[in-house]
């Protein structure tokens, strides 16, 4: 993960010149980055897919917000979806930005239970992000699709 205590460490992509021009190998990178709080120096890769993804997390103000890993004793979301893990951020106003990372080789859809008592959102409604697109949420589940080595945000707020 990206915390410390000294100089901050950035992953660096090395796709092959053919492989940094495609969306869904950098795509792939960043499921796995975005999930373990990690930034990125967008050289060697497909550079709008980054700029894009962390334009969503920008706007967000995931800056601002404390980070809760998938593998914390209490993660924000579980699911029995093979290959996905969700991590978030939470910000000061209770507001939650959950990234459903899909690290397989293949599309995913079903069931995302999210934990929102952990979170403080007993009444929380969810929107895709940034789009803001309404997801159906009941009891804190989420019926999410997500596609191999991909991604999907969901903002969730009271």
């Amino acid at each position: 993960m990206g915390r410390q205590w000294g100089l901050a460490p950035y992953f660096l992509p090395e796709f092959d010149a053919e492989h940094s021009q495609q969306v869904e190998p950098t795509r792939g990178v960043m499921a796995l980055l975005v999930i373990h709080d990690m930034n990125v120096w967008p050289i060697w890769c497909n550079a709008k897919v980054i700029d894009d993804a962390f334009a969503a997390l920008d706007e967000f103000g995931y800056v601002d917000g404390e980070f809760i890993p998938y593998f914390d004793p209490e993660p924000p979301a579980s699911t029995d979806l093979a290959d996905i893990h969700t991590s978030a951020y939470r910000r000061a106003d209770g507001t939650v930005l959950l990234v459903v990372a899909n690290v397989g080789k293949q599309d995913r859809a079903g069931d995302v239970r999210t934990d929102l008592q952990r979170l403080g959102l007993a009444d929380a409604k969810a929107v895709t992000w940034p789009d803001r697109t309404e997801l159906a949420m009941a009891d804190g589940v989420l019926k999410l699709v997500a596609p191999r080595l991909g991604y999907r945000m969901a903002r969730l707020a009271k």
